[in-house]
């Protein structure tokens, strides 16, 4: 397995795609051959390495999935019924984050009609496509602060070429040079996601404000006029998105952190969802969870591993699903597997305390292994689920068990 990573790996970079997934292919059909003949007379053994192997095989299968995506990027036009893929939807933040976008018009709005500031219509037309942006981020005070100081660098750079460079330069083969030596700087920040925002609000506040034309006008006040504007539009985004439902991280990282064990446990409790389109909105928070926690690392550590035995929890549960709505099992042991599932929904004991029933249904299907003849490695498969729901739950008991589920401390 190990010579086929590295040999995929080495055509990867020269440049083989085809090869490189030949290759995975190959180790996947190996890994499933060498599984087929898997018989060990300790039962815990045997479900512990088919669940590693498991692992090793879904890693094989996203990789794959991965080259196929590459793959798919020479073509013109992606292949015709591609799957949509789901993403996690933070309704409360959304709410959040239109109510103070509204809320930083309105007030930018009031203040340009008690002003009577013949140019606050830029403001505007600045302030709203801004809040639309800040809007979707994932730290819009971020975001805003970076918006601010892109523009607070584009004033004097746009100053300084408008009437200190452009006066002095004729044809459009000098003006495109001096343009592209004060567009550097924001070219070279967009290309960063730390500073995205920043390069993006003083390319398009430095190209504004220049406002090169041909011909070209000078009037120092209509500069000094959207100067203003521009500043005025990112403060109030800022003080808006700072003040005005201030967000709460820690709050944030609680409700991902429930969402994604609560989506598990709801499978275990009975609930039929789409494999593909559960297993993408969980791995979808679970990014975004590593996200806001990338500047705790002892916290990200753990929250990972949770959030991580919540999605294996629930990609075991479909397995078993799988399994019996195929009917792939002998009927002893579909009547087992049924019984374990249905005495995981039941009840509402905390789900340490049902996960024994999934460690009962292991060992009963292992005492069907040496009967199910062709049929083994379904209840191989259907044994090790079953054992890996249980080891993972009583591995993070606190975690599945805690209600309600607490805030991390603020401190970093």
């Amino acid at each position: 397995m190990r010579q086929a990573w590295e040999a995929a790996s080495q055509a990867l970079t020269a440049g083989d795609l085809p090869r490189a997934a030949g290759l995975l292919r190959q180790a996947r059909q190996s890994l499933i051959d060498a599984l087929s003949d898997l018989r060990l007379a300790d039962a815990r053994q045997e479900a512990t390495l088919l669940i590693a192997a498991d692992r090793l095989g879904e890693q094989l299968d996203a990789y794959l999935d991965a080259l196929e995506g590459l793959a798919a990027l020479a073509h013109p036009r992606p292949p015709a019924g591609a799957a949509p893929v789901r993403f996690h939807r933070d309704y409360a933040s959304a709410v959040r984050n239109g109510l103070r976008s509204m809320a930083a018009i309105v007030l930018a709005g009031l203040f340009w009609l008690w002003s009577g500031w013949t140019d606050g219509d830029m403001m505007l037309l600045v302030l709203a496509p801004y809040c639309s942006l800040l809007a979707t981020a994932g730290d819009p005070p971020a975001g805003a602060r970076a918006f601010l100081r892109g523009c607070l660098y584009a004033v004097p750079a746009a100053w300084v070429c408008a009437f200190g460079v452009l006066p002095h330069l004729d044809g459009f083969a000098l003006l495109a040079v001096a343009l592209a030596v004060f567009w550097l700087p924001g070219i070279l920040a967009t290309s960063s996601p730390r500073t995205a925002f920043g390069g993006l609000a003083y390319l398009v506040a430095f190209n504004t404000l220049t406002a090169a034309d041909n011909p070209m006008q000078y009037s120092m006040q209509a500069f000094a006029n959207h100067a203003v504007a521009w500043v005025l539009a990112t403060s109030f985004a800022l003080l808006c998105f700072q003040v005005i439902l201030p967000r709460h991280p820690g709050r944030d990282i609680a409700r991902l952190r429930r969402v994604i064990r609560d989506d598990a446990l709801a499978l275990l409790r009975g609930k039929r969802l789409a494999d593909a389109g559960w297993q993408q909105r969980q791995q979808h928070r679970v990014a975004q969870l590593g996200a806001l926690l990338k500047g705790r690392p002892a916290q990200l550590a753990d929250a990972l591993a949770q959030s991580l035995a919540a999605l294996r929890v629930g990609l075991e549960t479909q397995r078993i699903q799988r399994l019996l709505a195929n009917r792939a099992l002998p009927p002893q042991a579909q009547r087992l597997a049924q019984a374990g599932l249905d005495r995981l929904a039941r009840g509402g004991a905390p789900a340490s305390r049902r996960s024994q029933h999934a460690r009962r249904a292991a060992r009963l299907l292992a005492g069907q292994l040496g009967l199910a003849g062709p049929q083994r490695p379904a209840v191989q498969k259907a044994m090790a689920a079953f054992a890996d729901i249980h080891w993972l739950i009583q591995g993070h008991a606190a975690y599945f068990d805690a209600h309600p589920f607490l805030e991390p401390p603020r401190a970093e």
